[in-house]
C-alpha cells in the first residue's frame, strides 16, 4: 500500500514538473521591437518632410508641468499639435519656411529675445 501511494505522488509530482515546464516553454516568446530600413543612396531623392502618426495616449503631461513662462519649442505638425493641445503655448516652431530646422528655429528666437 505505500508503494501504491509513493508511486501515485511521485507520478502526480512528476506530471506537475513536465506539464509547468511545458506551460512554461509555451508561454516564452521573444519580441523584436526594432526595424531597420535600408535604401541605397544613388536610388533615391527625397527632400520632403514625413509626419508619422502614432496611436492616441494620455500622458497626463499637461497635469505634471506648468508653463510658468517657460518658451515651447517643437519640431513637425504631430509635435506642436500635441503640445498646443495639452495646453502650451509654442513659440518656436520648425520646420518653417523661414526655419527649416530646429536651429535656425532656435536661432530665430534667441535673436528676437535678445533685441
Amino acid at each position: 500500500m505505500r508503494n501504491f501511494i509513493l508511486l501515485c505522488v511521485l507520478s502526480v509530482l512528476a506530471a506537475g514538473f513536465v506539464s509547468c515546464r511545458k506551460i512554461n516553454e509555451a508561454t516564452q516568446f521573444n519580441l523584436t521591437y526594432s526595424t531597420s530600413l535600408a535604401v541605397p543612396s544613388a536610388s533615391i531623392v527625397v527632400s520632403t518632410t514625413q509626419d508619422f502618426v502614432t496611436d492616441e495616449m494620455a500622458t497626463g503631461i499637461a497635469e505634471k508641468f506648468k508653463q510658468n513662462g517657460t518658451s515651447f519649442g517643437a519640431f513637425g505638425s504631430n509635435t506642436m499639435k500635441f503640445a498646443e493641445d495639452a495646453g502650451f503655448k509654442v513659440e518656436i516652431k520648425a520646420p518653417a519656411p523661414q526655419a527649416p530646422s530646429m536651429v535656425a528655429a532656435l536661432d530665430q528666437f534667441l535673436a528676437k529675445a535678445t533685441k
